[in-house]
């Protein structure tokens, strides 16, 4: 049986060429959007959003995805223990999204990839509130959560 020799350039090719899928590995995997839970993305009827991008100090808990009467739900919490509620469904019928928006105190738009998101206070609750080709997404948390890191989830939303 003959030697089959390499020669250097051929070995340097070769090493070239499996760095390049190394990093081009390394960069979709890096750069792939976040998804749901198998278990609840197979009971989710329409596609949802998760954001790529999290405030400063926030993860987002993995034991708070819920899928109950159509609204999907789940929670990113911060190290200060602060937290928010992001909630998805389609849109209600029987609510005035719009008229909710206008009744917002300190309100201030936020122009995402989806169209105009909504942040403010209702009630004790500071709110952030997205309606995108029939969903409404929805960020619920406490008055002191500084309104950045709402404006921060809503412009960072990918469709999964």
């Amino acid at each position: 049986m003959a030697k089959v020799t390499l020669t250097a350039s051929r070995r340097i090719g070769i090493i070239a060429g499996l760095l390049v899928l190394l990093v081009i590995s390394a960069v979709w995997f890096i750069q792939r959007p976040p998804s749901l839970p198998a278990n609840i993305k197979s009971e989710v009827p329409f596609k949802a959003f998760m954001p790529t991008k999290l405030p400063n100090n926030y993860h987002i808990q993995d034991s708070s995805y819920d899928y109950q009467s159509g609204v999907l739900t789940f929670r990113i919490e911060g190290l200060d223990g602060k937290s928010i509620l992001i909630s998805q469904q389609p849109e209600p019928g029987n609510f005035d999204i719009g008229g909710f928006h206008d009744i917002l105190k300190d309100k201030q738009a936020v122009e995402t990839a989806y169209g105009t998101a909504h942040i403010g206070k209702s009630e004790n609750t500071k709110v952030g509130s997205l309606l995108t080709s029939g969903l409404w997404i929805f960020l619920s948390s406490p008055p002191s959560t500084d309104s950045e890191d709402l404006k921060t989830v809503l412009s960072h939303l990918v469709k999964t």
